[in-house]
């Protein structure tokens, strides 16, 4: 695993953040193993930018328009419980951001987690708990 990591501060709720990001990071780490590595062994990238968690990983990867049924409780094709990613989804708009998936070039999955700005919350009538410290 390799990160790229900026100080980036969120006025965000840190609980279903970190649980949000730990989701990402394990679904990387299960379903992103590079394919014809002998050793099974996932090639998972970490980024923090701002607002913008991204974890990308060579595995088989996942097409755009498959997001939807990925986002579903109880619906995955990966062999899970199908409920890691519609969490991650749900923490994304309740703190009015989203989660995107794209197939990596040279193979693989990049997801994005974007937490909104802080007035998009509010917008939402949404309750955050301000976070002081860098979100990792």
């Amino acid at each position: 695993m390799t990160a790229s990591l900026e100080p980036s501060v969120a006025t965000a709720d840190p609980a279903p953040v970190r649980i949000a990001v730990r989701n990402l990071l394990d679904n990387a780490l299960r379903h992103g193993r590079t394919p014809g590595d002998p050793a099974g062994r996932a090639q998972v990238h970490v980024t923090v930018r701002g607002l913008v968690v991204v974890v990308a990983d060579r595995g088989p990867g996942v097409a755009a328009a498959d997001l939807p049924a990925l986002r579903s409780r109880f619906r995955s094709p990966g062999g899970g419980s199908g409920i890691g990613l519609s969490l991650v989804a749900e923490v994304a708009t309740a703190h009015g951001g989203g989660l995107t998936a794209d197939t990596r070039p040279g193979g693989g999955a990049v997801f994005r987690l974007a937490l909104g700005p802080r007035e998009a919350r509010r917008a939402r009538g949404r309750r955050t708990v301000p976070r002081k410290s860098p979100v990792s």
